[in-house]
């Protein structure tokens, strides 16, 4: 449905933002590849996350995935929020792509912090 005639157009960034909010998925088949936009969104997600604000920091997350589909640091920091939101099953599957993404990239900090943080999530 089309806004109303009168009303402010939003930006695209935002209607991007909105959309991702709204399905808390993961937009991956539809990524843009933007690297310094990634970093930045996934240091807006640990600044949410270390004020607690779980919800904000998954949508941070998933704006850095849209710009960096194989960013293995975002997928860790949005598997670790979605634990303290009580989302375990969905927190382990972005653990494992962490996992994955950083064993292709040789990053062995994220693919090391991602297998102990499987471990735990159900405990």
């Amino acid at each position: 449905m089309p806004p109303p005639i009168n009303a402010p157009a939003m930006s695209i960034e935002q209607q991007m933002r909105d959309r991702i909010e709204r399905q808390r998925v993961t937009p991956v088949p539809n990524s843009i590849s933007n690297p310094k936009l990634a970093t930045a969104y996934v240091k807006d997600g640990f600044e949410h996350y270390n004020r607690g604000e779980y919800q904000k920091a998954v949508s941070a997350y998933n704006l850095a995935l849209y710009y960096n589909s194989s960013y293995a640091v975002a997928y860790l920091g949005r598997a670790m929020a979605l634990r303290k939101l009580g989302d375990k099953h969905n927190a382990f599957l972005d653990a494992r792509r962490a996992s994955h993404w950083s064993r292709q990239q040789g990053n062995m900090k994220v693919l090391n912090a991602a297998e102990r943080f499987k471990r735990v999530i159900y405990r």
